[in-house]
């Protein structure tokens, strides 16, 4: 999703890709959604004061909010986050799991963009997410081919979710053994020569590195829309090499840079007319200055069985799911395209 304006900002944008996972995980991301929103708007000064602080307790207090809930079914479900707050040429990205955020940068005398990795990837089997979690009880599975990645347990194998990342929003069960909602934040000046953004979900990165990605993205220059679908195909094709008919959620989003230039005054009749919502072509369906050449959002559709056990296709995502969005201001949303 993307939230602008952020705080009625013009010059104030909120980029963010959430991965549920667990029985329930579509619930706790579209909760992280609104929520987070919610959280970083409701003391703009600090918003504008500390962005990087204020974007970390705000991510905290969203998951402290959730855990007391009864309505969210957070115990055994949760979701990743990749948050990228972009004001003028300022970016704070936070991670919360294994989500990931990539920026492209053009190179004087060279033809391919440099790739620089915004976040690390929060995996259980890293050194200092590892110590933290046995240092609370939890218990690391190595991964294998037996039993894939590398995987928190509550004291013990087999004992608890076996969650595939050390931090989550959600996932209660386990907060008790360090997994954390505690995002990791790096902040960024984007320069002249800085080319793209790039958040997604890790089905894109389980197969396709971040240069990979770049690369494909690079060959999409100007057309965020193609970028972002190319990028779920070949993740798409790779997952269906590797693992047949399993894959895994994909999501991508593309920004093209700069996109906050030039998008007006602060006042709420230009800032209308500067906001588009795209529907799973990637044509808008409300004009203004942030076009589909600039912004990209596409989710790869579920595999055929997941559809099925879906109540129906407005539930899968496949229509009108941006229509509570825009009510939000969450002014951009893409629904599941077949690619």
């Amino acid at each position: 999703m993307i939230s602008y304006p952020l705080a009625d900002d013009p010059t104030q944008m909120l980029i963010a890709v959430y991965d549920g996972h667990g029985l329930n995980g579509e619930v706790i991301s579209e909760y992280a959604a609104y929520a987070l929103v919610d959280a970083l708007e409701a003391d703009p000064n600090a918003l504008i004061n500390d962005p990087s602080e204020h974007l970390r307790r705000s991510i905290v207090s969203m998951d402290d909010g959730m855990r007391a809930k009864r309505s969210i079914p957070s115990y055994d479900s949760g979701s990743t986050a990749i948050v990228a707050l972009l004001r003028g040429r300022q970016v704070w990205v936070a991670c919360v799991g294994d989500s990931r955020a990539i920026k492209g940068t053009k190179v004087a005398g060279k033809s391919a963009w440099r790739c620089t990795d915004l976040s690390v990837d929060q995996k259980p089997d890293d050194p200092a997410e590892r110590a933290r979690i046995e240092a609370c009880g939890g218990y690391v599975s190595a991964a294998s081919a037996a039993y894939g990645p590398a995987r928190v347990w509550r004291g013990g194998f087999g004992i608890g979710p076996g969650l595939a990342m050390a931090r989550s929003l959600g996932d209660h069960g386990v907060a008790e053994v360090g997994v954390t909602a505690e995002p990791e934040i790096v902040a960024d000046t984007l320069a002249a020569d800085d080319t793209c953004l790039v958040l997604a979900s890790d089905g894109v990165w389980e197969f396709v590195t971040s240069e990979e990605a770049l690369a494909i993205v690079q060959a999409k220059a100007g057309d965020a829309s193609a970028a972002a679908k190319a990028l779920i195909r070949e993740s798409s094709a790779r997952w269906k090499a590797m693992e047949g008919n399993y894959r895994d959620d994909i999501t991508a989003i593309v920004v093209f840079l700069p996109v906050l230039e030039g998008l007006g005054p602060r006042d709420s009749a230009s800032v209308a007319k500067q906001t588009a919502v795209f529907d799973t072509e990637g044509q808008e369906t409300e004009r203004g200055a942030i076009t589909e050449q600039s912004v990209g959002i596409e989710l790869a559709p579920a595999p055929a069985d997941v559809l099925a056990a879906a109540p129906s296709a407005a539930a899968a995502g496949e229509e009108n799911s941006p229509a509570p969005f825009i009510k939000r201001r969450l002014s951009m949303a893409g629904n599941m395209t077949n690619v």
